[in-house]
């Protein structure tokens, strides 16, 4: 358990052992797990009182205004929780259309005056009740069906302020990796999310069970370490990042250095100053430097760096 206040998603391979190495099967996840879009924005969690109070909470706890949605909020949700005769915890993510536009999603999200140009998509809920006791035992397809149930038939649910996440079916994609990759490519989301139909829900799970997969489109360069950036705080005195050439400009990536990494370069920087470093990013931003960066190692059978 963690500190978070959700059930959260987890790589297919970061999972447990016996679950990696079944939901690793080549078209298993295709075949047995729903698919929806993954929003890059911010996760949100959102309290519907029974006396038609809202209230919304990031996923580690703090309060956060998003109160220019209480009205179509309420409006969606009060027959559930009147007929629930207890309030209920929508999950979701804080969110607007765009490319590269995490970062100022990010600085809305945790904005004390709010931004009315933040949307909220939903993924899950689960009554108060069991949101109060941290785990419920209902499978995802009863809580999603319940959920798409506050929605009108015939009112396209993906492009108002509050939305469900896009959900894809069998026949629309080949496999979960092209599709995260195509919906990364469109700007605005951040790959793919695949839900159990038939798991539960448990407050602060750190995803291992499966339950939950997220699939991000990943590319990787090969790159010319140009420098090293000193570390923060407790990594002061040691390496920070690295600092690449890329193209006509520069980038650093720190994310993937051990500690004793960390402290080896900067002790004998000829270690990996000059040399050409794998990094893997989810792609390029709008700027076209690496998103994301991530440290995979050095390629020493490589003589060139990608350009």
């Amino acid at each position: 358990m963690s500190n978070y206040l959700v059930h959260k998603a987890c790589e297919a391979e970061k999972c447990k052992k016996p679950v990696a190495k079944v939901l690793t099967q080549p078209g298993y996840l295709e075949a047995h797990y729903r698919a929806f879009a993954k929003y890059d924005g911010c996760c949100v969690i959102v309290f519907v009182n029974e006396d038609g109070t809202v209230y919304y909470l990031s996923r580690t706890g703090e309060h956060v205004n998003m109160h220019h949605l209480d009205e179509d909020v309420w409006a969606l949700f009060k027959d559930i929780v009147r007929l629930n005769d207890e309030g209920i915890v929508l999950f979701g993510e804080a969110w607007w259309p765009g490319a590269d536009q995490f970062p100022e999603i990010s600085g809305a999200f945790r904005r004390h005056a709010g931004d009315p140009n933040l949307r909220l998509v939903l993924n899950d809920a689960v009554l108060r009740s069991e949101y109060d006791q941290g785990v419920s035992s209902r499978p995802f397809h009863k809580r999603f069906r319940g959920l798409r149930a506050a929605f009108p038939q015939f009112n396209c649910p993906y492009e108002n302020m509050v939305s469900l996440a896009r959900e894809y079916g069998h026949d629309e994609y080949v496999t979960a990796k092209l599709l995260a990759a195509n919906l990364v490519a469109r700007g605005g989301y951040d790959g793919l999310i695949l839900r159990d139909p038939d798991a539960g829900w448990v407050k602060g799970h750190d995803g291992n069970d499966g339950a939950i997969i997220k699939v991000k489109h990943r590319v990787t360069y090969d790159l010319l370490c140009t420098g090293l950036e000193e570390g923060k705080g407790a990594m002061a005195g040691m390496t920070g990042a690295l600092v690449f050439k890329w193209n006509d400009t520069t980038t650093n990536a720190g994310t993937g250095l051990s500690k004793a990494h960390r402290v080896a370069f900067w002790n004998d920087p000829s270690l990996i100053v000059g040399k050409i470093v794998e990094i893997e990013c989810l792609g390029l931003t709008n700027g076209g430097v690496p998103r994301e960066p991530s440290i995979k190692g050095i390629r020493h059978d490589k003589l060139q760096p990608d350009k």
